[in-house]
């Protein structure tokens, strides 16, 4: 027989092996269970917020909605059609007229230029013409609403009343600005109205 010694000894054994399996195999998995549940929930709980950020901004965008159809239509108003450059022409001699300078539009034409953009037009016009008022016409053609790119400007001063083709004569100290520009053309067609 056992004596009382012995007797707690294998409670006590009896006892701790059985903690150490039900920490095994019951508290173990529980706590995992009790992880994963709870990396679920953070995880839920970032898509929800996520979500809420996305409704927030749709929300935004619709009550803004007006804003940006009016900023998309100017954005639109700074292409030059490309079927009908007229509007930009038009701006070109007005200019011209105004800074009392004479302009002669020498050539518009579509790049052939692998390395250029399709929506682009190449524009030449030469200005004749006090420098002044030549540089007030480019300063203007900068801040027009077009989209423009100057690739090349050359400036040549005129001689003693020189008579240059398309120009009437011009005097001395007056300058003949040849200039080559790019404008880009509408390509966004389902944006602009």
């Amino acid at each position: 027989m056992l004596n009382a010694k012995q007797k707690i000894k294998i409670y006590v054994l009896v006892f701790c092996l059985l903690t150490i399996i039900l920490a095994i195999f019951v508290i173990k998995p529980l706590v995992q269970n009790i992880v994963k549940i709870s990396d679920t929930l953070a995880k839920q709980k970032e898509d929800i917020a996520l979500v809420q950020k996305q409704i927030d901004i749709l929300a935004r965008f619709q009550k803004n909605k007006n804003e940006y159809e009016q900023n998309l239509q100017k954005i639109g108003a700074g292409f030059v059609s490309e079927k009908a450059p007229v509007d930009f022409i038009e701006f070109l001699e007005q200019e011209a007229q105004k800074q009392n300078i004479q302009i002669a539009i020498v050539s518009i034409q579509h790049p052939n230029d692998k390395n250029t953009p399709q929506n682009t037009m190449l524009f030449q016009i030469t200005l004749a013409g006090s420098f002044p008022h030549c540089f007030a016409f480019l300063r203007r053609l900068e801040q027009s609403p077009w989209l423009v790119r100057i690739d090349n400007l050359n400036i040549k001063r005129a001689k003693d009343k020189e008579k240059i083709a398309d120009f009437e004569e011009l005097k001395e100290g007056e300058v003949i600005l040849s200039l080559n520009f790019k404008t880009y053309s509408s390509y966004l067609p389902s944006l602009i109205k």
